[in-house]
Formats: structure tokens, C-alpha cells, sequence
């Protein structure tokens, strides 16, 4: 029987305990006093960085994005994608948030003709979900795209996201991001500053 790859990447990892306080009871162990006086004031730091916040409504009908296609020359190309990126661009002032990105995306399609009065209310106060195409990690990829570098530096700073899909007579994309002024630690300070430097060389 041939050898599962994922399940052979994760014995290295079979012995770490699954409670997060014997981890952490683990990794604090090794730590001499200097550096746990140091992790104190670290945890301390970090959890006095404010979050700040920034909301965006876009009136146009949700789109998933469409898979890139190469061009005649060769480089790949996402359909539409410079539209929708002209588009927000004329709605948001450039910001260019560094670290790390908590995302909230509502995505609101236009409610279905065949659905009756009740149903259409309903689905306009949230009530009834959305739940065909396009799928919700779909929808929020153009929108993403179209603000990288431009409002935030790389997408993949986003580490907290949510999604949701709702019915709505006024389709529309509601856009919240939370960001810190400060850079939460050296290691992803130096992540962004190595993207920065490779994008603008």
C-alpha cells in the first residue's frame, strides 16, 4: 500500500502534546529568567498595539474570480481583474498597511426573481443564506487582488478572515480590514521589509 505523504510529513510533529498549556508549559521551560522577563514584556506589548479599522461598501454585483489565463505573450492575466482594481482605486485613498490583516468580507448577490415576497424579505434581513455558486472563497480574491499594494502590501498578510454570503436587492461588497500601526515582531518585520524590496528593486 503506498505511503501517505501528508501523514508521513506529520511524525515529527506526533509527540508535541495537543493542550496548548503543556506546549507552552514546554517552550517556557527552556527559557533562562532574562528571557522569560522578556517574554512578559513582549506579551504585554503586543497585547497594548491598538487594532484600528477600515470599512469599505463597493455597489457592484459580486463576482467569484475567474481562473488567470495566459496572454499572447505569455504572462498570465486574470480577466476583469484590472477593472475591478481601477474601479476600487477611484473608492479608497492609498494607506499601505503593513503587518497583520484581519479581514471581514459580505458579500451581498442579488436576490432570485423566483423566490417569493416572504423569501426576499427574509433573505434581506439575513435570514436565508446563500448557499450556491459562487463559492465564498471565490468572491473575495478579486477584491483582494485589487487592493494588494495598493491598500494592503501582500495578501498574504491577511491571517484572520471571514466570509459570509447573503441575499440582498442592493448587491454590494462590504469590506472591513483591522490593522496595528506597529509591526507585531522582528521575524514579520523582516518578512515585509524582504517583499518590499524584492517588489520595488
Amino acid at each position: 500500500m503506498k505511503e501517505n505523504k501528508f501523514k508521513k510529513e506529520y511524525e515529527k510533529y506526533e509527540d508535541v502534546p495537543v493542550s496548548l498549556q503543556e506546549r507552552l508549559d514546554i517552550m517556557i521551560g527552556k527559557l533562562n529568567i532574562k528571557k522569560k522577563e522578556e517574554l512578559e514584556q513582549e506579551i504585554t506589548r503586543i497585547q497594548k498595539i491598538p487594532w484600528k479599522r477600515l470599512s469599505y461598501t463597493f455597489y457592484l454585483v459580486p463576482h467569484p474570480g475567474p481562473r488567470p489565463r495566459m496572454g499572447r505573450n505569455g504572462i498570465f492575466y486574470v480577466k476583469g481583474a484590472r477593472e475591478i482594481q481601477d474601479y476600487l482605486h477611484e473608492l479608497i485613498d492609498p494607506v499601505y498597511l503593513l503587518g497583520g490583516i484581519k479581514l471581514r468580507c459580505k458579500a451581498y448577490i442579488p436576490t432570485p426573481s423566483n423566490m417569493t415576497k416572504i423569501e426576499r424579505i427574509l433573505s434581506e434581513m439575513g435570514l436565508i443564506p446563500h448557499i450556491s455558486k459562487p463559492d465564498f472563497d471565490n468572491l473575495v480574491k478579486p477584491y483582494l487582488d485589487a487592493i494588494q499594494d495598493y491598500l494592503i502590501g501582500n495578501d498574504s498578510s491577511v491571517f484572520d478572515a471571514r466570509i459570509s454570503k447573503y441575499y440582498s436587492i442592493k448587491p454590494r461588497i462590504e469590506l472591513s480590514i483591522w490593522y496595528r500601526d506597529n509591526v507585531e515582531s522582528k521575524y514579520n518585520e523582516k518578512k515585509i521589509l524582504t517583499y518590499l524590496k524584492r517588489k520595488y528593486k
